[in-house]
């Protein structure tokens, strides 16, 4: 072929191979005109870019030129020694490679561009591949490991060596029970969901890029053409996937359609390999078709129900006909075990068909939301749990929740049957003539009583059992609509409006109440307890005097007092913290003696403690609790087996406690007395250890509330950890680990329970904290580590949840501490900037003032290890950095500062900061 055909043949290719399908006819029949010869030549080669591939994508154009022949494997690449190829396309080469030192021994799996192929556009993407492996660390991820440039100036990087088979041929030769293929697949989701948290999307999911390894360790390969998203999921950059870059057996409608694509293209391949996982076929067979009839079809067809696709594809291998419709058949490689189960419809009929189908659904919105909701139905049904792909009806979530919890939960589905059947009587009669008007209203109090019955009596029934959360947001929600119905019917019914608005204090409390198990929705949470405030503030409006009004707003405003502070919106939480306190005087006036709202008072002068912390600090935060505790221990002397009296003295106790450890930890960084630290941690010490005996002593009595069990796993933290701090690491360490199993006890029972995650997270992180108060280091990192893990997924779902950002960033903090103390400053340093970047990551979802708290603490940590590293080696260089990090650190707080919205408790880093900038100042010159 001439050089310059050769030229204007590559040059047609590599522009056509970038549009769509559909668009490539037209761009080659018009740059080409009469030259057929030429265009037969391009049309073959987009033929072949657009088929399955192996390792590495293959190039087109190489394999239908001249000069396609393999060369011959390279001895040596940089440091590491060739041993076999591995995989060959047109872009380059992946080879297995050992790097053997004197020191160490390291199997790889290296990957390398083709001289030739080294151009602007490869070069780009490789480099692009590269970073995002390097940014990825996940057990079901195949590592990054290294990088670098061959001697002739080629890049190429080295990865961990995963030796495996890939997922649908492990299927077909292990043939493993349905259970064991979902559960491998999760692992598949966990990979692909932690890349979509860090902002990539894979974009070439398939089974060649999944391996499992001999001990079943799932191995996602392969992010050759990921893309960074923005925060919201999606690629905003305006650049599709290239056609020729992706395998269209699994690609999504958007991708065929060169639309831009996000985390919902990867849950339609997800979907595609999981449905040939389970029925030994994939959806669409293409065979022999052209590439826009392809394309067509995945855009066009719906796929049929996998179970409905089994019995079919079992029929056509007894029979010997074949499928129409271009839906896959049977092959050689892949026929179905006759003694496996999926020949069974009634294990995919049902949920695994409508799991499979959301994820393929041709609209992106229609899918799920997110890998991670993917892969919850499936655990929920493995679990028998009800599944968000299946119609949200009563009797599908009821015929679930009778299974696990037969006994508790028969009376509640009767009730809601009577409830819908009366809903409707009730709707009906109320448009019937004046004649019939009577009827209608008594009927419409029977409808009322059935709804309250069940958002008041039957959801308090199974409020306190384990694993019932979901129940109780199905039962709360339903019941709400119909009440929101009826009242949309009865006019100005003071009645009616008192229940709805507990109504939705109940909603709250089961999407984001404080300390108690939720689903992790602080900002629906909100939205709910303010719907509730407004229906009895307009009460209140009416008949000021009503006390039963009164009673419901306080404790609505409770709820909603203590979630602004998780939340960390400070001046809003005090505000609301002193509404709540001139209520709860308001109560004990009206009624004195009502033991009820004394123990409201108690509790409103300890939301008070919580909510001073910005303004007046740990001080007085500290002695609002002392006021609540003070008041608490009156009530216990007048009423010693009142069980809530007895639970109202724990909560002061154990902030006095804590709020007390926080002051000291102030004052150790701010070179205050040694005698007075050491006073306060024995007084944390005491309080915690009265607080353990009372929660222990509560949970003997009554052993069937499962909220002892959460007291006494927080409080044995806390007690653990004050002994850890005044020197008896090896008592409280135990107490610290037992409540971490039963915190995982707990979520593993109720896992839509994200409090109950957060538990988890925070005692990981107070055993860290022991463990490194006893000298075991290694031991406290492992703990922070895993416990970053849990934080980082339960923010992406509740990102203005405050207190689990400032408790993500804290950990990453703690962890470069620790090996700041150690003098390990490189390691130290790599936890602070961690802990930035995941600041930066967040900010994306939650700008705010609290990200700016965050951003600071980061910097002045950052700051400060390079501040150590100048005095250690006597260098300017790291002077210099240290003030640039302090001084952004300073900016931050300065800003905050002229606001008026830096809280007392964060004022002293601003000393800390000055003090850190004259030292670097006089270093650097």
């Amino acid at each position: 072929m001439k050089a310059e055909r050769y030229q204007k043949i590559k040059e047609i290719f590599n522009q056509a191979v970038e549009l769509s399908t559909i668009e490539q006819q037209n761009f080659v029949a018009t740059k080409c005109g009469d030259d057929v010869e030429m265009r037969g030549e391009i049309e073959k080669m987009l033929l072949f870019a657009a088929e399955e591939t192996d390792t590495l994508e293959k190039n087109a154009f190489q394999l239908f030129s001249n000069g396609n022949a393999h060369s011959a494997a390279p001895e040596q690449i940089g440091d590491y020694r060739i041993i076999r190829e591995i995989g060959r396309g047109g872009m380059g080469a992946v080879y297995e490679a050992l790097r053997d030192t004197k020191d160490f021994k390291q199997r790889v799996a290296l990957k390398i561009i083709k001289r030739g192929m080294d151009t602007d556009v490869i070069l780009s993407r490789f480099h692009h591949e590269r970073q995002i492996l390097a940014s990825l660390q996940h057990p079901n991820i195949a590592g990054f490991i290294d990088g670098g440039m061959t001697a002739d100036g080629l890049p190429f990087y080295a990865m961990e060596y995963v030796e495996g088979v890939e997922i649908d041929e492990y299927c077909f030769k292990n043939d493993p029970e349905i259970e064991e293929i979902l559960k491998l697949f999760r692992s598949v989701c966990a990979a692909v969901q932690h890349a979509h948290q860090n902002f990539v999307a894979h974009r070439d999911l398939k089974p060649n890029n999944i391996l499992i390894t001999e001990d079943c360790t799932v191995k996602l390969l392969d992010f050759g053409i990921a893309k960074v998203l923005s925060a919201d999921g999606i690629d905003k950059t305006g650049t599709v996937t290239e056609f020729r870059m992706m395998t269209p057996a699994y690609a999504s409608p958007e991708q065929i359609k060169g639309e831009k694509v996000g985390v919902q293209s990867d849950i339609y391949s997800l979907g595609i390999i999981l449905y040939e996982l389970l029925t030994g076929q994939k959806p669409f067979n293409f065979s022999g078709l052209r590439p826009d009839e392809a394309a067509k079809i995945i855009c066009e067809s719906e796929p049929v129900r996998p179970s409905s696709f089994v019995i079919r594809s079992l029929r056509i291998e007894r029979n010997g006909t074949s499928a129409n419709n271009h839906q896959s058949t049977n092959d050689e490689r892949r026929k179905i075990n006759p003694k496996s189960k999926i020949q069974n419809l009634k294990f995919l009929a049902g949920d695994l068909d409508n799991i499979i189908l959301k994820a393929l659904k041709k609209a992106p919105e229609r899918r799920y939301a997110s890998v991670q909701e993917f892969s919850e139905d499936i655990r929920r049904y493995l679990v028998g749990l009800p599944i968000s792909a299946r119609p949200d009806t009563f009797a599908y979530r009821a015929s679930k929740f009778i299974k696990r919890n037969k006994a508790g939960v028969v009376a509640v589905s009767l009730i809601f049957a009577a409830l819908v059947a009366g809903l409707f009587a009730t709707l009906y009669q109320a448009r019937i003539a004046q004649a019939e008007r009577t009827r209608a209203e008594k009927r419409f109090e029977q409808v009322r009583k059935l709804a309250s019955s069940v958002v008041f009596k039957y959801h308090d029934a199974i409020a306190s059992l384990p694993g019932s959360t979901a129940a109780r947001e199905m039962l709360v929600k339903d019941a709400t609509e119909y009440l929101d119905n009826l009242a949309e019917d009865a006019g100005d019914n003071p009645g009616l409006q008192n229940e709805l608005a507990q109504a939705y204090l109940k909603i709250g409390n089961v999407q984001g109440s404080v300390y108690t198990a939720n689903l992790g929705d602080s900002d629906g949470a909100l939205k709910s307890y303010e719907k509730s405030l407004a229906i009895f503030e307009d009460l209140l409006k009416k008949t000021p005097d009503n006390i039963e009004y009164q009673k419901n707003y306080f404790d609505v405003l409770d709820q909603k007092t203590l979630l602004l502070v998780r939340l960390n919106r400070s001046p809003e939480a005090e505000q609301a913290g002193e509404k709540l306190l001139e209520g709860s005087r308001k109560l004990t006036e009206l009624e004195p003696a009502n033991l009820d709202f004394q123990i409201k008072l108690v509790r409103s002068f300890q939301t008070m403690g919580d909510v001073v912390n910005f303004s007046g600090g740990h001080r007085s935060s500290i002695e609002w609790s002392r006021r609540s505790l003070e008041a608490a221990e009156k009530l216990l002397a007048a009423n010693p087996k009142n069980e809530t009296v007895r639970r109202n003295v724990i909560v002061p106790l154990q902030r006095i406690g804590t709020k007390s450890e926080y002051y000291a930890e102030i004052l150790k960084e701010t070179n205050g007395s040694p005698d007075e630290i050491g006073k306060i941690y024995a007084e944390a010490e005491e309080m915690h250890r009265r607080s353990m005996q009372m929660a222990e002593q509560l949970q003997k009595e009554f052993p069937e509330k499962d909220i002892y069990n959460r007291y006494v796993g927080a409080v044995s933290i806390n007690y653990g950890t004050a002994l850890a701090r005044i020197g008896k690491g090896e008592a409280g360490i135990p107490l610290i680990t037992r409540s971490c199993e039963n915190f995982r006890r707990q979520s593993l029972n109720d896992p839509k329970n994200y409090e109950a995650k957060r538990d988890i997270s925070e005692c990981l992180q107070y055993l860290a904290f022991a463990f490194d108060a006893t000298n075991e280091s290694s031991k406290a990192i492992e703990a922070n580590r895993e416990s970053i893990k849990i934080l980082e997924e339960i923010t992406v779902q509740d990102p203005t949840n405050f207190e689990f950002l400032s408790q993500t960033h804290l950990t990453f903090n703690n962890t470069g501490d620790i090996f700041f103390r150690e003098e390990k400053l490189t390691e130290a340093l790599d936890f602070y900037r961690r802990g930035i970047n995941y600041v930066e990551k967040m900010s994306k979802l939650n700008e705010s003032v609290q990200i700016k708290l965050l951003r600071s603490d980061s910097n002045r940590k950052i700051g400060e290890a390079f501040l150590a590293l100048a005095e250690k080696n006597k260098t300017i260089d790291s002077a210099r950095s240290a003030k640039e990090y302090l001084m952004k650190a300073q900016k931050d707080l300065l800003e905050l500062q002229q606001k008026n919205e830096l809280g007392k408790n964060d004022q002293y880093k601003l000393d800390l900061i000055k003090k850190g900038l004259e030292r670097a100042g006089n270093l650097a010159g």
